[in-house]
């Protein structure tokens, strides 16, 4: 059996930022406190440069090991890196309460 992936798209609003500063707050603005969550979670993350975008983007992808999110991947932007892993965190632990993603898809043109 192949294992297919399938990229669930979650977007930020404006309404979005203040909580999202807020959330990175709680955590001290601690970039590897944001990762250790992710990880512990059992995500996989994958991080780079987009240079089309001029931001980084940060990925996530659920192991098919996992309860929720199997084989789901969600992505984020951002200019600064920080930012864009604090976004994937925000996007799972508060929009999905670290539920399934694909519930929660939206459309926005930030995050």
């Amino acid at each position: 059996m192949s294992w297919q992936k399938t990229f669930v798209n979650i977007q930020l609003t404006a309404e979005d930022r203040p909580r999202l500063e807020s959330f990175d707050k709680q955590y001290g603005n601690d970039t590897t406190k944001h990762l250790m969550d992710l990880t512990g979670s059992g995500y996989k993350i994958s991080m780079r440069w987009v240079e089309e975008k001029q931001s980084f983007c940060v990925t996530l992808i659920g192991h098919k090991s996992m309860k929720r999110n199997q084989n789901f991947s969600m992505s984020s932007f951002s200019d600064d890196l920080h930012e864009a892993i604090v976004m994937a965190n925000y996007k799972d632990a508060m929009i999905c309460d670290g539920g399934e993603w694909d519930k929660h898809a939206q459309d926005s043109n930030w995050g």
